[in-house]
């Protein structure tokens, strides 16, 4: 994810590019209402933060297991998460729009729901996890999550941005829908950017 500060105003401008990065970075696949932690962002179904922790960890798994072609930067070794949810994540991360935040009891479970493929380290302010060249620590990605908003056909739509340097960020709006294995990112819709 771009830091809300935007990694100064370069990046800033860039994070609007990094939903569409990830597919340059040849880590995303083609592009084909709820609430979040108690806050409402359409008419859909309601969750609850439990109901929505399933869903978040299916989002990060997506972003840990992104296919890495030649020429691509490596895969994160951790992803710093932001305990923010931003709404506006997909469509603009430098207006951000924050819809409440993920609590330490789910952000452990999240965690836990990945660790088999990923280091999770939950932070209150993105831009600690970059160094002075704007590289992220420990070989890790900074990822932003949006809020949920769950469609009337089950499946849960969430804004989400990763970003892997100062030149590698995406932002994008994923699809998951439930199957016997819990959720699963099924496609990629609505608006995004790269940079």
């Amino acid at each position: 994810m771009i830091p809300r500060t935007g990694i100064r105003l370069g990046v800033g401008v860039g994070a609007i590019v990094v939903v569409v990065a990830l597919t340059a970075c040849g880590n995303g696949p083609p592009a084909s209402g709820g609430t979040t932690t108690g806050v409402a962002t359409s008419s859909a179904p309601t969750t609850s933060a439990a109901d929505e922790v399933p869903v978040y960890g299916a989002a990060l798994r997506y972003v840990a297991t992104l296919p890495h072609e030649p020429g691509a930067p490596p895969a994160p070794t951790v992803l710093w998460v932001s305990e923010a949810l931003d709404r506006n994540v997909a469509a603009d991360p430098s207006h951000p729009d924050v819809a409440g935040t993920l609590g330490e009891p789910e952000q452990r479970t999240i965690a836990g729901l990945v660790a088999d493929v990923i280091r999770v380290e939950f932070v209150k302010d993105t831009d600690s996890a970059y160094l002075p060249d704007f590289s992220i620590r420990d070989g890790g990605a900074v990822v932003t999550l949006g809020a949920i908003d769950l469609a009337p056909d089950g499946t849960a739509r969430l804004g989400i941005s990763f970003t892997c340097g100062a030149r590698c960020a995406e932002g994008q709006t994923l699809v998951l829908s439930t199957t016997g294995d819990g959720w699963m990112v099924d496609r990629i819709t609505g608006p995004g950017w790269i940079t």
